[in-house]
């Protein structure tokens, strides 16, 4: 097992990167670009979650408490119109990477 030298270290990473054995859009995306999926899959997250915000961005900017679980975090809306990011907190176990918050 690689990176077991980092088990138990805490980081945070988006959760495109963490949860992909449940995640359809990752599936897909592996599915027509296996060889690039590793290499670009946070762009391809980011890609992903700039088209699915959209319909949202009014609502987020008016109630900036509110805010939209996607591929690459945690996303709100501050009352400037910036776009803010949360996200999530995993270590490693048995050198692998799990999210925290899944216990």
């Amino acid at each position: 097992m690689k990176d077991r030298d980092l088990d138990d270290i805490l980081f945070v990473d988006a959760p495109w990167m963490l949860e992909r054995t449940n995640n359809p859009e990752f599936a897909s995306i592996n599915e027509l670009w296996p060889n690039s999926v590793q290499r670009f899959g946070r762009l391809y997250a980011l890609g992903m979650d700039a088209y699915r915000i959209i319909p949202s961005l009014r609502r987020l900017l008016v109630k900036p408490e509110e805010s939209v679980v996607l591929n690459t975090g945690e996303l709100s809306v501050e009352q400037t119109g910036w776009v803010r990011r949360s996200l999530v907190l995993a270590t490693y176990q048995r050198g692998l990477p799990r999210d925290v918050s899944a216990d």
